[in-house]
């Protein structure tokens, strides 16, 4: 099957707890942060093996296949055993991470310009990363 998205958006919201490295628990910052990113034009493919016990399919009825509830527990009832063979994605554009919700501006600015150069530094690569990640860790896990 194949699915395209001309945009995906994930969101992570995060507790940070800040504290002084003397140990002195007064002065602990607690921030909560949203971090968004997004990718564009997002393509996918998968490819599968389905092994069907061809007993218990002949075996179902027509009747079991008309029930809307019963339609998938008796397909997949046949099913004996599935794996990915094939999981390719590609994605043409990645949308900067953006940060927000920090109180202190100083650490709003750190950290803001550090996504900033990560993403500048690395997004060539997992652009170029990503499809083979997919073809093998992300179907292997699945697999698993």
């Amino acid at each position: 099957g194949n699915v395209q998205l001309s945009f995906l958006e994930i969101k992570i919201n995060l507790l940070l707890e800040i504290r002084p490295t003397n140990g002195n628990t007064d002065n602990i910052v607690m921030e909560e942060v949203t971090v968004t990113a997004g990718v564009e034009d997002v393509s996918a493919t998968l490819s599968a093996f389905l092994a069907v016990d061809q007993d218990k399919l002949e075996a179902l009825s027509v009747w079991q296949l008309l029930e809307v509830d019963r339609f998938m527990p008796c397909l997949l009832s046949t099913i004996v055993n599935a794996e990915v063979s094939g999981l390719n994605l590609t994605v043409m554009n990645f949308r900067p991470p953006v940060t927000d919700g920090f109180i202190s501006q100083g650490i709003d600015r750190i950290v803001t310009d550090l996504v900033d150069s990560l993403f500048i530094m690395y997004e060539t690569s997992i652009v170029k990363a990503l499809p083979n990640f997919f073809q093998t860790t992300v179907r292997d896990i699945i697999n698993d």
